[in-house]
């Protein structure tokens, strides 16, 4: 037996400080106070809307709602809708009853009134009515000497009555009844785009033609030229030999939309003035417009989404609406954009298109990052809707700039609420010094990047190769292979790999980075997703959005990411990492030949162990043992993991391994990487090796205390793990993983566990970086199971 050195006291004492004052090691990171407010006060606004429309059948409540009858419940139906509450529900299906007899008279309820069957119209059942709408609101514009000047609050409405305030409300309901399947004429589109670039000259817009500019009409004129511009776009770009677009990049509204956003950033008041604003909730719902159709995470310098929940929060009443002012001073109005307002800007951000700097020689393109302006939006919305069940899913414009002093681990943070990373370009991509080590740990840390040469362009190309050398030395940018699964990633879309040609780097069991030489975001942009196309004989459209969508199902596994304002744990190195005492935990990976898929697995569980649970320990483990290195006795933690077959070997061979786990009170953890069947029947043969033929593995039941809470703390018994054990390739959109129990077995000798194993993935998982082919748990699984075997391993 080993002697007692007073390290060992040590480690033994501070367990028992662990066990006693902080019992359970934590299944999840804590999440941040404002994301659980957010649903909090989501689930209330809908229990108040909820109320309102049971007992009436509708929303019409007051005096100011009879002037526009159907205004006040198609904006309830909006909110609730939005906010989650399926179309079937019995008060929604009380609301639509109401709402589909009122005929077209106001303007500002037909656009409402148009967006919410818009929204319910899945099987063609309001299509008529919406087409209706559509030719009654194009009927009723205002145009003199041929030029629009809008709409007012009616048809056959005077000049004097056109405001921008009903022309935006106009806008919205031609857009959704477009979505819809209803026909607008282009020539109507490209009237109301010009008629928004007639802004004011200090680039906003007011409510009236010559008046001062305000927030909200300015938003609404902002959100007029993002649609046009999105809705006219489809045939601007035309596809050239050799992979190359015409008008790629050539947007005609962009100065007015540069200058109205500009107008917006420096109008919005301070961060804890902002419930101060004029129409308070009226200029949120326009805000969240332009954050999310403008893709921006920031408006100026304000992170608006953040911003504008932490106003609204605090302001909610006990019976859960809200109150304002004004124009906002029925509950139910300012509820339901209060509503729309959290629930539509709290989408999940399945892809950070990343802001760069594209250079050649000495001339500078900051705009290159952004060719094409709806290539991510449109990939988004196809997938969502093919993929996760017409799932809510958003993207975002991630520009470090707009971060000033942020570290890097902070700005890993955030960028990993999004599970990808996307970026393109016509010349050599840029990132500056912070930027590049934010890339990097954001794949350290389980985040995917994908690049993309727009227009096939050499330049980027060059540029992006020089890019991948620096942020990864110890890693090559390969082609990937005919068999690679990403061609296949859901049985929904099946990729001709001859079609495109498609670059990576690996990272353990993953492609970590992926990367297409041909141009795919033109196709995006044009949102050709529908075969039959004229102008694209090749099929190049659906093709191009097939390969996006197998490239977002490889990279989340068909995970849906979490919501906006979750704070994902970073692993932060202090000094103190380094400086462990003797005689506290330290781990040994164990090597059989091949270099361990997951190289971080351990440091990960550590710095988990460190940070949530105070126990002390060295991150880093001994990486330099083999199964058959004598160094193995001086371990009481070993971990294995691999997906190769495990080399044979002599029982003599094994004898360290073997005495430290029989009679020194060492403890074995190993997992079979990504579910490797190579790597678990050889691992089944070098156990029968180790203890020559007098052990074998043995399911670990339930009741055992490695799983209780006399282990685990209060509360914290481990009774399901959240397990992938077949592929996630049938878009169940939950990345195919399950609440199971958990399944792992052992070595027990002499009373306790010496071996424990888990045949599906636990090391890939810790790392956060697993495949959609990957059979294993999640990550938050791991680190309990993991967490308890450490816990384990010293108690005994």
């Amino acid at each position: 037996m080993r002697p007692v050195t007073l390290g060992v006291l040590v480690m033994f004492l501070v367990l028992l400080m662990f066990l006693v004052l902080t019992p359970s090691i934590p299944a999840a990171p804590a999440e941040e106070p404002l994301v659980k407010q957010v649903g909090q006060a989501i689930e209330k606004g809908k229990t108040y809307l909820l109320g309102v429309g049971k007992d009436k059948g509708n929303w019409e409540v007051d005096t100011l709602s009879a002037t526009q009858e159907g205004g006040w419940t198609s904006l309830a139906l909006l909110a609730l809708l939005n906010a989650g509450v399926p179309p079937d529900d019995p008060v929604i299906q009380k609301g639509l009853t109401f709402l589909v007899r009122i005929k077209p008279k106001n303007t500002y309820v037909v656009g409402l009134q148009t967006m919410v069957l818009a929204l319910v119209d899945k099987d063609n059942r309001y299509k008529d009515q919406i087409q209706g709408n559509v030719n009654w609101l194009i009927e009723a514009r205002i145009k003199s000497d041929g030029k629009l000047l809008g709409w007012g609050y009616g048809a056959g409405d005077n000049h004097g009555s056109v405001n921008n305030s009903n022309t935006q409300y106009v806008l919205l309901g031609l857009h959704e009844g477009m979505n819809a399947g209803a026909t607008v004429a282009p020539e109507v589109l490209e009237e109301i785009q010009r008629f928004y670039m007639r802004a004011e000259p200090d680039g906003g817009w007011g409510y009236h033609r010559g008046e001062e500019s305000t927030l909200t009409m300015t938003s609404a004129g902002v959100c007029g030229l993002l649609i046009t511009g999105m809705d006219l776009n489809a045939g601007r770009e035309k596809p050239l030999a050799g992979g190359k677009f015409e008008n790629c990049g050539k947007y005609t509204e962009n100065k007015n939309v540069i200058d109205g956003l500009k107008w917006i950033g420096n109008a919005l008041p301070a961060q804890n003035r902002w419930e101060q604003m004029p129409s308070f909730y009226y200029t949120l719902y326009g805000l969240e417009r332009v954050g999310r159709l403008s893709g921006l995470r920031f408006i100026g310098t304000h992170d608006w989404y953040r911003e504008g929940c932490e106003a609204l929060v605090p302001l909610q009443t006990k019976d859960g609406s809200w109150k304002g002012r004004g124009f906002d001073s029925s509950p139910v109005v300012s509820t339901s954009f209060a509503l729309l307002f959290l629930s539509k800007g709290r989408t999940p951000i399945l892809i950070s298109k990343l802001t760069h700097k594209g250079s050649e020689g000495i001339s500078s393109y900051p705009e290159d990052w952004n060719n094409d302006h709806n290539d991510a939006r449109h990939l988004v919305e196809f997938t969502s809707r093919e993929l996760f069940k017409r799932t809510p899913m958003g993207w975002q414009v991630f520009n470090t700039r707009m971060m000033q002093g942020r570290s890097v681990e902070d700005l890993t943070s955030e960028l990993l609420q999004s599970p990808i990373a996307y970026f393109n370009g016509h010349y050599a991509p840029e990132f500056e010094g912070k930027e590049k080590l934010m890339l990097q740990k954001y794949v350290e840390e389980g985040g995917f990047i994908f690049a993309e040469a727009c227009c096939g362009d050499e330049r980027f190309d060059a540029g992006f190769r020089k890019l991948m050398k620096e942020l990864f030395k110890d890693a090559e940018l390969t082609r990937l292979t005919k068999d690679h699964p990403i061609w296949h990633a859901t049985d929904k879309f099946e990729v001709n790999p001859g079609r495109f040609e498609l670059w990576g780097i690996e990272s353990g069991c993953k492609t970590v980075v992926v990367y297409s030489r041909r141009d795919l975001s033109c196709w995006w942009e044009s949102n050709r997703y529908k075969k039959g196309a004229k102008d694209d004989p090749d099929e190049m459209g659906p093709a191009a959005f097939a390969l996006g969508a197998n490239i977002i199902a490889y990279a989340t596994g068909l995970e849906p990411p979490p919501p906006r304002l979750k704070v994902m744990d970073v692993a932060r190195e202090d000094a103190t990492e380094r400086k462990v005492p003797p005689g506290y935990l330290k781990v040994a990976q164990l090597r059989y030949g091949e270099d361990p898929p997951a190289k971080r697995a351990m440091p990960n569980l550590m710095r988990h162990l460190r940070a949530k649970g105070g126990l002390e320990v060295d991150v880093e483990p001994e990486k330099t043992l083999t199964i058959t290195s004598k160094g193995v006795n001086d371990f009481k933690f070993l971990y294995m993991h691999g997906k190769s077959e495990i080399p044979a070997k002599e029982s003599a061979e094994l004898k360290y391994l073997r005495y430290d786990l029989e009679k020194g009170g060492g403890l074995l953890l190993a997992d079979a990487c990504c579910g490797s069947k190579k790597l678990d029947a050889s691992f089944r043969e070098f156990i029968a090796k180790l203890f020559e033929g007098k052990a074998k593995l043995e399911p670990i039941p339930i009741g055992d205390e490695l799983f209780s809470e006399e282990l685990n703390g209060p509360k914290n018994a481990i009774t399901t793990v959240r397990c992938r054990r077949e592929p996630a390739s049938d878009q169940r959109g939950d990345g195919g993983y399950k609440n199971v129990e958990p399944m792992l077995e052992g070595v027990k000798i002499g009373g306790r566990w010496v071996v424990i194993y888990s045949k599906y993935d636990i090391g890939c998982a810790l790392e956060k970086i697993q495949s959609s082919e990957c059979l294993g748990h999640d990550h938050e699984s791991a680190l309990r199971l993991g967490s308890a075997v450490v816990l384990y391993a010293l108690k005994r």
